[in-house]
């Protein structure tokens, strides 16, 4: 069934590819740019500052490496295709996507870059009747959430294959630190370290020095966010949270080294 569920997404992969090729063949796509992105988020979001006459966003199944696999693939077909992924832990180690033609998020994900927008934070507290002040709220929540933070770059550190699938409970996003360990520990029968060394691996890690914007997981961040909003007589769905993000300006994308970085590119 493993084999089988690889080979679909294979498929599908190539599929893609060959869709694309044949794309910028149409007379229409002469000069259009294709820009490939992670996730439907990323479609509804980038469509707002990359209009429909000179661009068209396309989303890859299969995340990151697929999103990189794909614009290196097509890039020897024609200067046409770039890709914008999200950042994850490459700031904070230092490093770049293996392809050129692939930009990153300034901060960890797009959620966390509209996150850092204080137009979308001042709508999500007036909206969900808050009494906190724009950078105290923001920052309360993303303390709140800083050790799973860590938790996540040490599993990108180590390919240790914990499962954080439990975090889409919005109950269970603050946990204590000895609480989340277990949890992580019990969704993940498979991976062999014992609490004690997980917990202090993770713990090397911490500087406060870091910046939260880069380490901080954006569902994590709406999570904990739907957390404090869901305590306030407006409770609001989750989801409409998730479309406040959408509401991130322009002008703000405009000042991001994405987008700089990619209209350089385009020159």
């Amino acid at each position: 069934m493993k084999q089988l569920s690889s080979l679909k997404k294979a498929q599908t992969f190539l599929e893609f590819i060959d869709d694309l090729k044949l794309s910028i063949r149409h007379p229409q796509n002469k000069k259009r740019i294709f820009i490939i992105v992670e996730g439907k988020f990323d479609v509804r979001l980038y469509k707002n500052f990359y209009k429909k006459e000179k661009y068209e966003i396309r989303e890859v199944a299969g995340g990151c490496s697929d999103l990189e696999r794909a614009v290196e693939i097509l890039s020897q077909e024609s200067k046409q295709f770039i890709g914008i992924r999200d950042a994850d832990f490459h700031h904070l180690e230092g490093t770049k996507p293996n392809c050129e033609n692939v930009f990153l998020t300034d901060t960890s994900c797009a959620e966390t870059m509209c996150l850092k927008s204080d137009k979308v934070i001042l709508r999500i507290i007036n909206e969900n009747n808050l009494e906190n002040d724009i950078e105290e709220f923001r920052s309360s929540c993303l303390q709140r959430i800083k050790f799973i933070g860590y938790a996540r770059w040490y599993q990108y550190r180590s390919k240790l294959n914990l499962n954080f699938g439990f975090l889409k409970n919005h109950e269970k996003i603050e946990l204590s630190k000895e609480n989340f360990i277990d949890e992580l520990l019990e969704r993940s029968p498979k991976v062999e370290v014992q609490r004690e060394e997980l917990l202090t691996e993770i713990e090397k890690l911490i500087d406060e020095k870091h910046d939260l914007f880069l380490l901080c997981n954006g569902h994590d961040l709406v999570s904990i966010i739907y957390k404090e909003a869901s305590n306030t007589e407006a409770n609001r769905p989750k989801g409409e949270i998730e479309l406040i993000l959408r509401d991130y300006a322009k002008e703000d994308f405009e000042k991001t080294n994405l987008y700089k970085s990619v209209m350089e590119k385009l020159k």
